[in-house]
């Protein structure tokens, strides 16, 4: 694999794995002054699904099992907004 995309990788690691740590149950949704942030007026629910997304992908990739038990517990409360 393209040592690029590795160290993208790890980095989106260390990034999440900080925000689960810091503030977990917290679905992020924009920065605001470089801080993670979903206050204030919410123009949109769909994006929820992309943080937990984030975990599927890197249990994918690393075969991490904490990853996997992220992805299900971040995905479990999005279920009933399945269409």
């Amino acid at each position: 694999m393209n040592q690029v995309y590795l160290d993208a990788l790890d980095f989106a690691a260390h990034q999440c794995r900080r925000l689960v740590i810091s503030h977990p149950g917290y679905y992020p949704m924009y920065t605001v002054n470089g801080r993670w942030n979903r206050e204030g007026e919410r123009w949109t629910h769909w994006c929820d699904g992309f943080y937990p997304g984030i975990f599927w992908l890197l249990h994918m990739h690393t075969k991490d099992s904490q990853w996997r038990q992220y992805a299900e517990e971040y995905t479990r409360p999005l279920e009933p907004a399945q269409a």
